[in-house]
Protein backbone atom coordinates (compact mmCIF):
# COMPACT_ATOMS: atom_id res chain seq x y z
CA UNK A 1 0.00 0.00 0.00
CA UNK A 2 1.26 3.29 -0.61
CA UNK A 3 0.85 6.86 1.10
CA UNK A 4 1.18 10.27 -1.03
CA UNK A 5 2.09 13.63 0.23
CA UNK A 6 1.42 16.61 -1.63
CA UNK A 7 3.51 19.40 -1.66
CA UNK A 8 0.59 22.47 -1.54
CA UNK A 9 0.49 25.93 -3.05
CA UNK A 10 1.81 28.48 -0.56
CA UNK A 11 -0.88 30.90 -1.31
CA UNK A 12 -4.09 29.38 -2.37
CA UNK A 13 -7.41 30.82 -2.50
CA UNK A 14 -10.45 29.44 -1.21
CA UNK A 15 -13.81 28.40 -3.73
CA UNK A 16 -16.95 27.52 -2.94
CA UNK A 17 -19.18 24.83 -4.85
CA UNK A 18 -22.03 23.87 -3.78
CA UNK A 19 -21.12 25.22 -0.49
CA UNK A 20 -18.39 22.98 0.10
CA UNK A 21 -14.88 25.44 0.83
CA UNK A 22 -11.99 24.06 -2.37
CA UNK A 23 -8.62 25.68 -2.05
CA UNK A 24 -7.67 26.33 -5.23
CA UNK A 25 -4.38 27.62 -6.54
CA UNK A 26 -4.57 31.13 -8.84
CA UNK A 27 -3.53 30.12 -12.12
CA UNK A 28 -0.14 32.06 -13.14
CA UNK A 29 0.44 34.98 -14.63
CA UNK A 30 0.10 36.21 -18.38
CA UNK A 31 4.02 36.57 -18.28
CA UNK A 32 4.68 33.26 -16.75
CA UNK A 33 2.37 31.56 -19.40
CA UNK A 34 4.28 33.13 -22.15
CA UNK A 35 7.34 31.86 -21.54
CA UNK A 36 6.33 28.30 -20.19
CA UNK A 37 4.67 27.84 -23.95
CA UNK A 38 7.99 29.36 -25.52
CA UNK A 39 10.04 27.28 -23.87
CA UNK A 40 7.52 23.95 -24.54
CA UNK A 41 7.60 24.85 -28.17
CA UNK A 42 11.11 25.16 -28.41
CA UNK A 43 11.67 21.74 -26.17
CA UNK A 44 8.91 19.75 -28.22
CA UNK A 45 10.29 20.76 -31.43
CA UNK A 46 13.97 19.72 -30.24
CA UNK A 47 13.10 16.22 -28.85
CA UNK A 48 10.25 15.29 -31.53
CA UNK A 49 10.84 12.12 -32.64
CA UNK A 50 13.74 11.45 -30.02
CA UNK A 51 13.42 9.04 -27.15
CA UNK A 52 13.55 11.86 -24.22
CA UNK A 53 9.92 13.41 -23.92
CA UNK A 54 8.71 16.92 -22.57
CA UNK A 55 6.14 17.74 -20.31
CA UNK A 56 4.63 21.31 -18.98
CA UNK A 57 2.11 21.65 -16.49
CA UNK A 58 0.61 20.35 -15.55
CA UNK A 59 2.18 16.76 -15.37
CA UNK A 60 2.42 15.09 -12.05
CA UNK A 61 6.12 13.81 -10.95
CA UNK A 62 6.38 11.56 -7.98
CA UNK A 63 9.11 11.31 -6.05
CA UNK A 64 10.34 8.82 -3.55
CA UNK A 65 10.61 9.77 0.27
CA UNK A 66 13.33 7.70 1.47
CA UNK A 67 12.88 9.11 5.36
CA UNK A 68 9.30 9.21 5.68
CA UNK A 69 8.92 5.62 3.80
CA UNK A 70 11.26 4.15 6.33
CA UNK A 71 9.53 5.98 9.14
CA UNK A 72 6.34 4.59 8.23
CA UNK A 73 7.75 1.46 7.14
CA UNK A 74 5.57 2.03 3.91
CA UNK A 75 6.46 3.89 0.26
CA UNK A 76 5.68 7.53 0.38
CA UNK A 77 5.86 9.66 -2.23
CA UNK A 78 5.95 13.50 -2.86
CA UNK A 79 4.03 14.79 -5.65
CA UNK A 80 5.46 17.74 -7.40
CA UNK A 81 4.27 19.43 -10.80
CA UNK A 82 6.82 21.44 -12.40
CA UNK A 83 6.86 23.99 -15.18
CA UNK A 84 8.38 22.14 -17.53
CA UNK A 85 10.55 18.48 -17.46
CA UNK A 86 12.47 16.55 -19.98
CA UNK A 87 12.05 12.72 -19.05
CA UNK A 88 15.02 10.52 -20.89
CA UNK A 89 13.87 7.54 -18.87
CA UNK A 90 10.64 6.81 -20.42
CA UNK A 91 10.04 3.69 -18.44
CA UNK A 92 9.41 5.98 -15.95
CA UNK A 93 6.42 7.02 -17.61
CA UNK A 94 2.40 5.67 -16.57
CA UNK A 95 -0.81 6.90 -16.68
CA UNK A 96 -0.15 8.94 -13.38
CA UNK A 97 2.92 10.68 -14.81
CA UNK A 98 6.49 10.08 -14.16
CA UNK A 99 7.47 7.98 -11.40
CA UNK A 100 11.02 8.85 -10.21
CA UNK A 101 13.16 12.09 -10.92
CA UNK A 102 13.18 13.84 -14.12
CA UNK A 103 16.77 14.71 -15.66
CA UNK A 104 16.16 18.43 -16.49
CA UNK A 105 13.40 20.16 -14.46
CA UNK A 106 12.61 23.83 -14.83
CA UNK A 107 10.19 26.09 -12.61
CA UNK A 108 9.05 29.86 -13.71
CA UNK A 109 9.96 31.48 -10.64
CA UNK A 110 6.23 33.33 -9.83
CA UNK A 111 6.08 35.77 -6.27
CA UNK A 112 3.37 32.71 -5.13
CA UNK A 113 5.67 30.44 -5.43
CA UNK A 114 9.15 31.36 -5.01
CA UNK A 115 9.86 30.20 -1.71
CA UNK A 116 8.47 26.49 -2.89
CA UNK A 117 10.69 26.77 -5.71
CA UNK A 118 13.76 28.39 -4.40
CA UNK A 119 14.17 26.20 -1.25
CA UNK A 120 12.03 23.38 -1.11
CA UNK A 121 11.55 22.12 -4.47
CA UNK A 122 15.58 22.74 -4.99
CA UNK A 123 16.21 21.02 -2.35
CA UNK A 124 13.80 17.82 -3.06
CA UNK A 125 14.62 17.69 -7.08
CA UNK A 126 18.44 17.67 -5.41
CA UNK A 127 18.02 14.57 -3.12
CA UNK A 128 15.69 12.68 -5.64
CA UNK A 129 18.42 13.31 -8.24
CA UNK A 130 17.24 15.56 -10.96
CA UNK A 131 20.57 15.82 -12.80
CA UNK A 132 20.06 19.71 -14.03
CA UNK A 133 17.08 22.35 -12.99
CA UNK A 134 16.83 25.51 -14.14
CA UNK A 135 15.53 28.73 -11.86
CA UNK A 136 13.58 31.12 -14.35
CA UNK A 137 12.97 34.87 -13.04
CA UNK A 138 10.71 36.32 -15.33
CA UNK A 139 10.84 40.03 -14.01
CA UNK A 140 14.59 39.93 -14.24
CA UNK A 141 14.66 37.81 -17.37
CA UNK A 142 17.43 35.74 -15.86
CA UNK A 143 18.16 31.77 -15.44
CA UNK A 144 19.59 30.28 -12.69
CA UNK A 145 21.57 26.62 -14.24
CA UNK A 146 22.12 24.21 -11.73
CA UNK A 147 23.56 21.06 -12.22
CA UNK A 148 24.01 17.67 -10.00
CA UNK A 149 27.51 16.81 -8.53
CA UNK A 150 26.70 13.05 -8.35
CA UNK A 151 29.70 12.82 -6.24
CA UNK A 152 28.42 14.63 -2.98
CA UNK A 153 24.55 14.73 -4.54
CA UNK A 154 24.33 18.57 -4.07
CA UNK A 155 23.64 21.13 -7.09
CA UNK A 156 26.88 23.58 -8.46
CA UNK A 157 25.81 26.33 -9.51
CA UNK A 158 26.62 26.22 -13.84
CA UNK A 159 25.96 29.71 -14.84
CA UNK A 160 23.60 32.29 -14.46
CA UNK A 161 21.99 33.56 -18.00
CA UNK A 162 20.71 37.20 -19.07
CA UNK A 163 20.59 39.66 -21.26
CA UNK A 164 21.43 38.19 -25.13
CA UNK A 165 22.92 34.99 -23.58
CA UNK A 166 22.00 31.92 -25.24
CA UNK A 167 21.22 28.46 -22.49
CA UNK A 168 22.94 25.51 -23.55
CA UNK A 169 20.84 22.69 -21.38
CA UNK A 170 24.21 20.53 -20.05
CA UNK A 171 22.40 17.31 -20.62
CA UNK A 172 21.46 18.11 -24.43
CA UNK A 173 24.40 20.02 -25.36
CA UNK A 174 23.36 20.21 -29.27
CA UNK A 175 20.94 22.75 -28.19
CA UNK A 176 20.90 25.90 -27.43
CA UNK A 177 18.02 28.93 -26.99
CA UNK A 178 17.91 32.25 -26.72
CA UNK A 179 16.87 34.21 -24.14
CA UNK A 180 15.01 36.32 -26.18
CA UNK A 181 13.46 33.78 -27.85
CA UNK A 182 12.46 32.74 -23.78
CA UNK A 183 11.16 35.99 -22.72
CA UNK A 184 9.90 37.15 -25.69
CA UNK A 185 6.12 38.31 -25.37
Amino acid sequence: MSYITELSNLNTQKNSVKGKVIPISPSPSLQHQNISMNLSGILYKFFKGKADKVFAAPFNVRLYNHEQSEQHNQEIYIIVCPDLCVVCDVSKLDQQGCLGAPDLVIEIIAKNTAKKDIHTKYQLYQASGVKEYWLIYPHEQTIQQFILDTADNEYDLHRMYSDNDSIIPYLFPYLSIELAEIFNN
